[in-house]
């Protein structure tokens, strides 16, 4: 199943509710499952990073591999207490792992932490990963992408490409926006086109950020 945004954000926010959070710049999730009285159990199943186990009473045990830098540890909890968001949600069984991953980041960023980090650092990508330092870097492009209305074009080194934006943007494919990426890293200059590259122990990461008056600029034909 795929959720608009604000479905997203009101599942995540149901849960933040539970924890106290939902007032936070950005959560981190050994702080929720905490909060939420959850068990993990450093022992992933074979074959896996994280399961979560919850009982008749919503009680959740998560089995979780510890492994890995915090960004990829963040990652994986993070994710199975999307799970858990979903279950009170309402949504059973059959989860889109993709949207479980969305929900995860809006766990990790709500809107408002977004917000603030944009009118306080601009879109410096530089400071706004210094500040949400233990969010993974994929998670943090999704929701400056999402809240701040801008189209991020990244390259994550050995995965692939990215195409992150608002819901009037979904739908760009990563791979065709690979040549307008390599473009601007090879030095043409675009206004309003910026660009980032960094390693946060998560992997090496080029992004650039496409304001919406650069879209023309950048693509010659109808985006979306």
């Amino acid at each position: 199943m795929v959720f608009t945004l604000a479905e997203r954000t009101g599942i995540a926010q149901n849960l933040l509710v539970l924890c106290g959070l939902q007032s936070e710049h950005w959560n981190e999730p050994f702080v929720i499952s905490s909060l939420l009285s959850a068990r993990l159990d450093p022992r992933a199943p074979s074959g896996c990073f994280g399961a979560i186990l919850i009982d008749e009473d919503d009680l959740a045990r998560i089995h979780l591999s510890m492994k890995g830098p915090s960004p990829h540890i963040n990652r994986r909890l993070a994710h199975e207490l999307a799970h858990l968001a979903l279950k009170l949600a309402g949504f059973e069984s059959g989860h889109d792992e993709g949207e479980t991953d969305a929900i995860a980041a809006n766990l990790m960023i709500p809107p408002a932490g977004m917000r603030w980090a944009i009118r306080r650092f601009g879109y410096n990508l530089d400071a706004i990963c210094e500040y949400f330092y233990g969010v993974p870097t994929e998670w943090i492009l999704r929701r400056l992408a999402e809240v701040g209305e801008v189209l991020v074009l990244a390259h994550w080194l050995y995965h692939g490409h990215y195409a992150f934006g608002p819901e009037d943007l979904a739908g760009l494919d990563p791979q065709g926006c690979a040549k307008a990426l390599r473009e601007v890293f090879v030095g043409q200059r675009m206004f309003g086109v910026k660009s980032w590259e960094g390693d946060r122990g998560d992997g090496q990461w080029r992004a650039v950020i496409v304001e919406r008056d650069a879209l023309p600029m950048l693509f010659a034909r109808k985006v979306g």
